[in-house]
């Protein structure tokens, strides 16, 4: 696994590269570059690309990507199906110094855009979702936010793409606690890696 040295533009994070080109991985963290940021304003980027505030503190728009959701624990309070107070709870309950804020994996879906298309959007919203749902939610007791991208919507190159945003903490019934370890690492690279590629090749049968 390779780290850009740089941080590319319109990203918060240091994508980590791996094998496959249409998975993105990165860690965005309180301090990037000797700038701070928030799982609020990470988070708030990819649910409204466009028509954003300039400060997530401010009450949200209702998000302007292509589709979204919120996937909880079955135990996390209902409150937290809001992106906003989901985020804004993980900041109240963070420490100075704390740095993991959210573990962004982002998948890309060239063949949706293919002649023919070989996979539908509606097809690549439910492969995702039911990946992060099991493997992040079920298996590991994680928040996710998930934020759909169709540049051709807005006039853009680039395939159809879903944003997987972790919050980095477990969430048990008392709030967020345990860090995720290896999956906010470089080395969740390659763990979010192989589990995308055993969960489509079983879908596929």
């Amino acid at each position: 696994m390779a780290k850009w040295q740089s941080v590319p533009p319109g990203l918060d994070y240091f994508p980590v590269q791996g094998s496959d080109s249409n998975v993105v991985f990165g860690v965005v963290r309180s301090v990037l570059a000797g700038a701070s940021t928030t799982a609020s304003a990470a988070v708030l980027r990819r649910l409204v690309p466009v028509g954003r505030p300039d400060d997530p503190q401010v009450p949200w728009p209702r998000p302007s990507c292509f589709r979204s959701d919120v996937l909880l624990p079955s135990h996390a309070s209902y409150d937290y199906l809001d992106p906003e107070a989901l985020c804004r709870a993980y900041t109240q309950q963070a420490w100075d110094g704390m740095k993991d804020l959210v573990v962004i994996t982002s998948f890309r879906f060239p063949e949706t855009i293919a002649e023919p298309p070989s996979l539908s959007l509606q097809e690549a919203w439910e492969l995702t979702r039911g990946f992060s749902y099991q493997r992040l939610v079920l298996d590991r007791n994680l928040a996710v936010v998930l934020a759909m991208h169709v540049p051709a919507r807005a006039g853009k190159e680039g395939p159809p793409h879903v944003h997987v945003m972790a919050l980095a903490r477990e969430l048990g019934p008392c709030g967020f606690g345990a860090f995720l370890g290896p999956l906010a690492r470089d080395t969740g690279r390659e763990i979010m890696e192989s589990e995308w590629k055993a969960w489509r090749a079983d879908k596929a049968r």
